[in-house]
């Protein structure tokens, strides 16, 4: 086998390779006999199979073997020989091969620049500490709160508006017939949330608990569901019962909710998180500005 640097270029460093057809047909031939003695077929006692009868039969599968083992030799050859420290996955590329004939292939890569010795003792840091102050707490629970209000019957019968939660039965039907997937009970739909196909909240706004509806509405075009994209359908909702965003209190109740044992249980919890999201943040901070004098001292 026959290796030659073809190219450096800044970094990067090509490698020519030939193998000649005699190189290939022996190690395929060296395979074959070793595979002989291995191989089970109908009709041979166990490692008496003919070279030629084998060859016949994994003759394709052992070259693929022979030239893929032949070409990842041929890098190691080379990434060692020449002392080098790849940056990157090497790349092959075969240039022309055909059966029977010889290999020509070119290695690609790579390789990772000579870096001068820097004294790191000339580097100075700063580590910012940041204290988390209980307003940070108390506002990252209230938005916790804002998020996970409850909802309450509305006493007085009203229609449906932006924000409610309608309790609903549904079923949709496509062309008259009920479509799989399309159909469902006692379901809560914050209207608003943009959780059902577009169209689909906005058709209940104004209807009245207690009633029946058609809510007309196509699929999307590119709705992930190939049989019902771009499809008009009409669903047939009830509204069972309609509820309206209620107070979220801060409490140990509450705290419970979310599988906190207390609100002060919620309170360390939530302290935990921030800080967390400090020590990332002073982390990123910390690397850019070694970075930033590293790069400093190089461009000296």
């Amino acid at each position: 086998m026959e290796i030659s640097q073809k190219s450096a270029e800044g970094l990067k460093r090509e490698f020519s390779l030939v193998m000649t057809a005699a190189e290939i047909s022996d190690k395929v031939d060296e395979r074959i006999t070793s595979l002989a003695t291995e191989v089970k077929m109908p009709g041979f006692r166990p490692g008496k199979v003919p070279a030629s009868v084998v060859k016949s039969r994994y003759g394709k599968q052992v070259l693929g073997e022979v030239l893929q083992g032949s070409l990842d030799d041929a890098t190691r050859k080379v990434i060692e020989d020449n002392d080098l420290r790849v940056a990157t996955t090497p790349g092959l590329s075969v240039d022309e091969y055909e059966e029977g004939g010889d290999l020509k292939a070119t290695i690609s890569f790579e390789i990772m620049p000579e870096i001068d010795p820097v004294d790191l003792s000339t580097i100075t840091l700063e580590r910012p500490v940041v204290e988390v102050s209980d307003t940070e707490v108390d506002e990252a629970i209230e938005r916790i709160a804002s998020e996970n209000k409850p909802s309450n019957p509305v006493e007085k019968p009203r229609a449906i508006k932006d924000g409610d939660t309608a309790v609903i039965n549904f079923i949709g039907r496509i062309d008259g017939e009920a479509f799989e997937g399309g159909s469902a009970e006692g379901h809560h739909l914050t209207i608003g949330s943009n959780s059902f196909i577009p169209g689909f909240e906005e058709g209940l706004v104004g209807a009245m608990p207690g009633t029946t509806i058609d809510v007309k509405v196509p699929f999307p075009e590119e709705y992930p569901a190939a049989h019902l994209a771009g499809k008009e359908s009409i669903f047939e909702v009830t509204i069972t019962e309609l509820r309206e965003p209620g107070e979220a209190k801060i409490d140990d109740a509450f705290a419970q909710s979310l599988g906190l044992e207390d609100l002060a249980g919620l309170k360390d919890a939530v302290r935990d998180q921030i800080n967390r999201q400090h020590a990332t943040a002073t982390r990123n901070k910390i690397k850019t500005a070694v970075l930033d004098s590293l790069d400093g001292i190089s461009g000296e």
